[in-house]
């Protein structure tokens, strides 16, 4: 583990040191990490374990998100939004967001809705996975390494909500993971939930879209072949998901080295249904993470809104890249995304 420092003097501090014993400096935690789901225990923003039964902090006065169906995190520079939507009975998206030193990370999760339980597939997948990204950045691995630990931790959340139900369709989910750090964006992902990057600078080039989904049509697509039109509903149906029936599903995984800053989207596909292409997810330069989330949120449900929307916007100061190219990588037991 690498050790902890005072941001003010350098001087190394205890794990569960509020303040610095050298020069009297607050520290900072570590890591902040959110969820769509989470209740009660420790305030992302100070640590505090003080939480009332409101969900307020008795420290800084924050509160905790109070329900799912509408639930909006925000920590400045990576904030999510996550809704029902008018014409379903629960949400079964989930979002989790956090820092861990100069990391940022995201993950979305989407309940596929034709499996039992689908939300609680999607609550455990991002509970267990924005930990495992917080716990290990923190430690000091890298992203890559921290985004398969932290889709292996998911999965096997995933799969013990299977087998603690005990369905024929066991509750199921996608699992879309982004993590920032020092020049380098690592994007993890199986399913149909969608990682798009847009650059701050025209001369970068134009937004794109990182990831392909896991469904006939999406592969068909990334493969430069013609989608028939008369595929429908079948082409879209995913071929890779998380689940205690999944047969150790691998993820896609994937690099960036942007030439600069610029901006992630991960959304699920209520929001991605409604986009004709990856520039209109571009908004105002000065729209902060937060706006920019629940604009893009609203643009869905004002589309109509016919599933549930999560969308994560977090904002990369990147470092100049060595070729600002797209690298990605084949997972073990995979293929090339």
């Amino acid at each position: 583990m690498i050790p902890r420092r005072c941001s003010s003097c350098a001087a190394p501090t205890g794990a569960g040191d509020r303040f610095c014993e050298s020069c009297g400096q607050r520290l900072l935690p570590t890591s902040q990490w959110l969820s769509s789901t989470t209740r009660g225990g420790t305030c992302a923003f100070c640590t505090s374990g003080d939480i009332d039964r409101d969900g307020y902090c008795g420290e800084c006065g924050r509160r905790r998100s109070p329900g799912r169906d509408r639930v909006e995190l925000d920590l400045g520079s990576i904030a999510a939004v996550t809704d029902r939507g008018p014409h379903r009975r629960r949400n079964e998206d989930a979002a989790g967001i956090g820092r861990a030193g100069s990391a940022i990370a995201g993950i979305v999760c989407d309940g596929i809705a034709s499996t039992v339980r689908a939300d609680e597939a999607a609550h455990a997948a991002v509970n267990a996975g924005i930990v495992a990204l917080a716990r290990d950045l923190s430690d000091g691995a890298s992203p890559a390494v921290a985004a398969r630990a932290s889709f292996r931790h998911a999965l096997a959340a995933v799969t013990v909500v299977g087998e603690r139900l005990g369905t024929e369709t066991p509750p199921s989910c996608t699992y879309a993971s982004a993590i920032a750090k020092d020049g380098t964006i690592v994007v993890c992902w199986v399913g149909d939930s969608r990682i798009y990057w847009l650059p701050a600078r025209d001369e970068d080039g134009g937004p794109v879209c990182l990831t392909v989904d896991d469904s006939l049509a999406g592969q068909l697509a990334a493969a430069g072949l013609r989608v028939a039109a008369d595929l429908g509903a079948d082409g879209a149906a995913l071929i890779r998901w998380l689940g205690a029936d999944a047969d150790n599903v691998e993820p896609h995984l994937g690099s960036l080295h942007p030439a600069g800053p610029g901006r992630l989207v991960l959304c699920s596909d209520g929001l991605s249904r409604y986009l004709a292409g990856p520039a209109d997810l571009v908004g105002g330069r000065a729209e902060q993470p937060g706006a920019a989330a629940r604009r893009l949120a609203q643009t869905a449900l004002d589309a109509g809104g016919h599933d549930n929307i999560t969308v994560i916007v977090i904002d990369v100061q990147s470092r100049a890249g060595p070729d600002g190219s797209h690298h990605p990588t084949i997972p073990e037991g995979g293929s090339r995304p």
